[in-house]
């Protein structure tokens, strides 16, 4: 499926004590089936693999029929896969692409944080609607502050990590 988000599983066992981008897409994708399956505990995405996303890696394994040992080997990666690209648990959001975002950008991950504040702004009215245009204009700068000011983020206008990964925990809560 094109838009699934999910990443090529990186041959081997990932567990308590790792770190880096694919723990990152781990928690990441704990967070996004966690929509369809409540029973999953939401963690932080920063890319540690502590107690947190330890406890969550086993609630999904759970769910989903597996040996739940808390660490996502390949059967619990194509678990995450299925979930995420064959049975489109959720409009998935993506994880933070690396880079921030701030007036005069322009591409697809400004399209993408566009669309999440055009559907935040539906629960929360202080966010502002956005034109999907992938284009970071004075609106979007605007809006992004708004968000920030609204939850209790550094209000600068730019998307780095922190407002990123805000928005995506948000707009996965929809």
């Amino acid at each position: 499926m094109s838009s699934c988000v999910c990443k090529p599983y990186p041959g081997y066992v990932i567990g308590m004590g790792s770190s880096g981008s694919v723990v990152s897409n781990i928690q990441y994708y704990l967070n996004a089936i966690k929509t369809s399956l409540p029973t999953i505990p939401a963690v932080t995405v920063d890319g540690v693999f502590g107690s947190a996303t330890e406890r969550s890696v086993a609630a999904f394994q759970r769910a989903v029929g597996l040996a739940a040992d808390g660490k996502v080997g390949a059967a619990t990666w194509f678990a995450f896969c299925r979930k995420l690209c064959v049975e489109s648990v959720h409009p998935v959001a993506k994880p933070w692409p690396g880079s921030v975002y701030r007036q005069g950008s322009s591409g697809s991950p400004v399209r993408d944080i566009q669309l999440y504040l055009s559907n935040i702004a539906e629960k929360f009215p202080n966010v502002q609607r956005e034109q999907v245009d992938g284009v970071f204009g004075t609106t979007t700068d605007y809006s992004v502050r708004i968000f920030q000011q609204e939850f209790g983020l550094n209000v600068d206008g730019a998307v780095g990590r922190d407002t990123w990964n805000k928005l995506v925990e948000i707009y996965n809560t929809l």
